[in-house]
């Protein structure tokens, strides 16, 4: 499978969502109350499920634990050390340098 194939088979599916999506709240669903409630299922029940579905259905098998420890954990902590640095300037309390991290 060339690199082309890929692209276009984890592109078309999101834009043909986006899409239908579209059609549906300007054609169908145009209520807004619905429109909210299927967004809220949406965020959270349905994406959760995805999550835990494709995170159960990985083979981590071939994957090696040294780089994934360190590719998780490589930018978490650069990302704090940086924040840490900047946390007078940008006059920023715990709370707000956590949510930024």
């Amino acid at each position: 499978m060339n690199v082309m194939d890929v692209a276009t088979s984890a592109i078309v599916p999101v834009v043909a969502l986006l899409a239908m999506g579209f059609v549906l709240r300007h054609r169908f669903l145009t209520e807004p109350a619905l429109w909210s409630g299927l967004e809220k299922i949406s965020y959270y029940l349905f994406t959760p499920a995805l999550f835990v579905t494709s995170i159960s259905t990985t083979d981590l098998s071939a994957v090696r634990a040294g780089p994934l420890v360190l590719s998780l954990t490589a930018p978490l902590a650069l990302t704090t050390g940086i924040l840490l640095l900047l946390r007078r300037p940008l006059r920023a309390s715990g709370p707000d340098i956590t949510s930024v991290v």
